[in-house]
């Protein structure tokens, strides 16, 4: 049996800040969920990182976990809690260090942000697991179906199952990234309502910064939307966007009926809540089946929204990342690969690792986090613990089978999307494939015509993006980008959960 499984692949992330994660998986995860896992492993190449498991650990802790929060009712929502009061802590402080000037800052007081950081982020993930873990093997989503497939056959509406699920499992809250294209869509509406914005607009996007200042009121609006949403794109690392970025989205936006768009999408909103209250009726859902359904809600808004509070932080975080930089002489890509207590050493008494060396972890480097601590692999020894990781070795029928996220049909052709550097060849009505989606790849899912994944349940990043797009998405088939290759073309009935492969590439 292989020692590691591979778990996610992603481009553009380093050794800071997933440690944070695997030290937390490993350590803390326990005290505050009850479980945790006994390792994690983190790959690095060149830019490209996945993340490793132990096999069969994803389903022993989500097994747990699931079994404590149906064991107690108010323990998921503790969890949660606790989540949000530890994530305000690491905001709090995130916003005084951008806010700081770091370079007056003493060698010890650089430290203690760096220190303070990590605690606060650690803490934050202890609990935020909660999520991940609930839904990691399906095991909330196999409670859900129980729910409503009894409750369908009893009431002789089987057919209705997969639209009476997506009812009574849409989020009632909006993401960051829906609020933002929400708040554009506003924005759009001023515009085309006010001639002398709307003659603005219609100018060159360097015409239209140049000039905005002839328009106070809405340019501080502008700059304020700008500050609130300018880290949304950068995940673990990334530009964010700029005031450029926004006048251009604006200047499509105002060509684009936003007015008619703004509406479309405040009815769809009022048109979720009257279907899932339907849904809960025509189910005859008794009180305890009406929680749980809530709880399912709050953890798939939950979800998405303690990434957001995460992936801020690393934004807000990276003055100090850079100072620290500054002070030893090495870039701010070099310190993205030390460790905290390399960090504090190179700080506090002058012991600096070698820049050679944290550009070969760069390179090629693999981390292994146990009982919370982190040792980093180079070399023979990286490939060798590498090489104990294992591949799916499956036989495909022509037939995938997943739980449904978002219902509908779609027939398309392949694309697999394992890292953001697969997403130059989807092209509009694809169907997007991938091990698990992530915000990196969201610019992909919104041309896509069906969304199929290995992993997740109802709470997982592809169902919420699913629901709030409205396209058709399969998840947690296990196999599917180890089945289907680009150029395949297939027919999802994700209704069903079933993928069906038409034609070979």
């Amino acid at each position: 049996m292989a020692k590691w499984k591979l778990f996610d692949y992603r481009n553009d992330a380093s050794l800071f800040p997933l440690f944070l994660m695997t030290e937390s998986g490993t350590g803390g995860m326990r005290e505050a969920l009850g479980a945790c896992y006994s390792a994690g492993m983190l790959s690095f190449e060149g830019g490209k990182w996945g993340y490793y498991e132990k096999p069969g650990e994803i389903d022993a802790v989500s097994r747990v976990i699931t079994e404590r929060a149906r064991a107690d009712a108010s323990f998921v929502r503790r969890a949660i809690g606790k989540t949000y009061e530890h994530g305000g802590e690491l905001l709090e402080l995130t916003g005084r260090v951008s806010s700081a000037n770091l370079a007056k800052a003493s060698n010890s007081g650089v430290w203690a942000f760096y220190e303070g950081y990590c605690t606060a982020n650690r803490k934050m993930r202890d609990y935020g697991w909660v999520a991940p873990a609930m839904d990691a093997s399906g095991y909330l989503s196999g409670l859900l179906d129980e729910v409503v497939s009894a409750r369908c056959a009893e009431r002789g509406v089987a057919s209705r199952k997969a639209d009476l699920m997506a009812a009574l499992t849409a989020p009632e809250r909006d993401t960051l990234m829906r609020q933002n294209d929400l708040e554009l869509l506003k924005l759009a509406v001023e515009i085309t309502g006010d001639e002398g914005l709307a003659a603005l607009f219609a100018l060159p996007e360097d015409a239209v910064l140049s000039r905005l200042a002839e328009f106070p009121v809405f340019n501080a609006k502008l700059a304020a939307h700008v500050k609130r949403f300018e880290w949304l794109p950068c995940n673990y690392e990334g530009c964010p966007w700029d005031a450029h970025y926004f006048v251009s989205v604006l200047q499509g936006l105002v060509r684009q009926s936003p007015a008619v768009q703004l509406a479309e999408l405040e009815a769809g909103r009022r048109k979720s809540l009257e279907a899932r209250v339907a849904a809960e009726r025509e189910l005859g859902l008794d009180e305890g089946e009406r929680s749980l359904f809530a709880l399912a809600r709050e953890l798939l808004f939950f979800k998405a929204d303690r990434k957001d509070i995460l992936f801020r932080s690393y934004f807000e975080v990276t003055p100090l990342l850079q100072e620290v930089g500054v002070r030893l002489g090495l870039t701010l890509a070099q310190v993205r690969f030390m460790l905290p207590g390399e960090v504090k050493a190179a700080l506090l008494d002058g012991t600096v690792v070698a820049a050679g060396v944290l550009d070969e972890r760069r390179r090629f480097s693999v981390a292994i986090s146990e009982g919370g601590v982190t040792r980093v692999l180079l070399g023979d020894a990286a490939r060798r613990e590498l090489s104990q990781s294992e591949g799916h070795l499956v036989e495909f029928s022509g037939v995938l089978k997943g739980q449904c996220a978002c219902p509908g049909s779609a027939r398309g052709v392949v694309k697999l999307v394992l890292s953001p550097r697969d997403l130059p060849k989807m092209n509009a009505g694809d169907v997007l494939v991938a091990n698990a989606t992530n915000p990196d790849v969201v610019v992909a899912m919104k041309k896509a015509s069906a969304i199929v994944t290995n992993t997740g349940g109802i709470t997982c990043h592809a169902a919420i993006v699913s629901r709030e797009l409205g396209i058709p998405c399969v998840t947690g088939t296990k196999v599917a980008t180890d089945v289907l290759k680009d150029g395949d073309v297939v027919e999802v009935d994700a209704g069903a959960g079933v993928v069906r492969l038409v034609s070979r590439a």
